[in-house]
């Protein structure tokens, strides 16, 4: 009699504790979704940032072809206005303090043209830029043309095994970090500035600049795939994200 309590008594402690790590294993999934998307959405907020002096039309939300995400903007408004005109590589400006080889900027002026290059090396009154076939006007101070520093900030999903994936965060041209892990699925959702909104897919620039709330749904797997069931258990999690300045871009 006593054999069979205590084995009862041990069956049913095995069946909680079984029960006990599946919650835990879905609360794990869940704060992972958490503060994957809490770190997309102070990202997203940063789109347009220190770009508002651009009159050019600069898309600062960008859909990748992958399905993820790059979101542009300029956290310390570095900035350097033409003192000259320059030559086919480079340009004449009167201060080139924070400027480093690699950094790309936009080069920009009052008419709305804009181009997005790579600066290849610094001097002291010069930036010299790469442009693959050229730049797409000729740049003069009298246009009060200028370049600018963009950031960019990208997510992408990296698959893993199994149709799982893992979420990527990169900066700029520096090595992509995971902010995610066993990610089913992501969904980013972009919506216009029609009242009420509308979702659509933007894929030109005229779209990209209609862009005024981004929806991002995260679906995360628990650690075992299967736990006591015999269907999948995920986690699903949506944030709608309004860029602070992106109205002020357009």
């Amino acid at each position: 009699m006593s054999l069979m309590v205590v084995g009862g008594m041990l069956v049913i402690l095995d069946g909680l504790r079984d029960v006990h790590r599946d919650q835990q294993q879905l609360i794990d999934a869940r704060m992972t979704a958490r503060l994957a998307l809490a770190q997309m959405q102070r990202d997203i907020q940063l789109a347009g940032i220190g770009l508002l002096g651009m009159l050019s039309p600069l898309p600062v939300i960008e859909p990748r072809a992958d399905g993820g995400i790059d979101i542009r903007y300029n956290s310390d408004n570095l900035t350097a206005r033409l003192s000259g005109n320059g030559g086919g590589s480079h340009f004449d400006v009167a201060d080139v303090s924070g400027f480093e080889v690699g950094m790309v900027v936009a080069v920009y002026d009052g008419t709305g043209a804009f181009d997005l290059t790579t600066l290849t090396a610094v001097e002291a009154d010069k930036l010299h830029l790469h442009h693959d076939g050229g730049l797409s006007k000729t740049y003069t101070p009298d246009d009060g043309a200028a370049v600018k520093r963009v950031q960019t900030t990208s997510y992408q999903l990296q698959s893993v095994a199994g149709g799982v994936f893992r979420l990527q965060r990169q900066q700029d041209d520096a090595t992509a970090q995971p902010v995610a892990i066993n990610v089913r699925s992501m969904t980013i959702t972009y919506y216009d500035d029609s009242n009420p909104l509308q979702a659509f897919t933007p894929v030109t620039l005229a779209d990209q600049l209609r862009v005024r709330i981004i929806e991002v749904t995260l679906v995360v797997e628990t650690e075992d795939e299967r736990l006591n069931t015999t269907e999948e258990r995920t986690v699903s999690l949506t944030v709608r994200i309004a860029p602070r300045s992106v109205r002020l871009t357009s």
